[in-house]
């Protein structure tokens, strides 16, 4: 118990520091506004399930995809319902540029794997309470943590 409470007191310092450095929340349409084509989403979320999911089990396919559908398909991709999805596929994407080692399309609107992690890391730590509470957002820090690990970011910064 000891232990757990040494990581949790070192993450709210490191995370107080972060803060300082870095002050400001993130939207849903600034991690949008990173998004690459829908091609390149499908080809990268193809790619992650026929390459992690096999033995991480992070995400359900089956609903993923039909949400997946729904979101290309609607007028509106800032509405509530997909609040929790497109922070997801965003990291999902960082992960399988980061894996195979690709740079984003030049014709792509990507600036940085970095800059769309950071954004989903602020938007995570911007949720309160019972937000950071959900599935999808557990699910949504995993993913993150995973794409820290494959971008090589170092263990005691993850």
């Amino acid at each position: 118990m000891n232990e757990l409470r040494m990581y949790h007191e070192r993450y709210t310092k490191a995370r107080r520091k972060r803060d300082k450095e870095h002050p400001g929340s993130c939207s849903l349409s600034q991690i949008l506004g990173l998004w690459p084509s829908r091609s390149v989403c499908d080809e990268a979320i193809n790619s992650y399930f026929q390459s992690f999911e096999r033995c991480l089990r992070i995400m359900h396919k089956a609903s993923l995809m039909v949400e997946y559908e729904r979101f290309w398909e609607s007028e509106e991709p800032l509405r509530q319902e997909f609040k929790s999805l497109a922070p997801q596929l965003a990291v999902i994407d960082a992960i399988i540029h980061a894996w195979k080692g690709l740079s984003p399309p030049a014709n792509e609107n990507i600036n940085s794997l970095d800059v769309l992690c950071f954004h989903v890391e602020t938007w995570l730590d911007s949720l309160t309470g019972r937000q950071q509470l959900t599935m999808s957002t557990l699910r949504t820090r995993t993913l993150l943590i995973l794409a820290q690990q494959v971008r090589g970011v170092p263990p005691d910064e993850i």
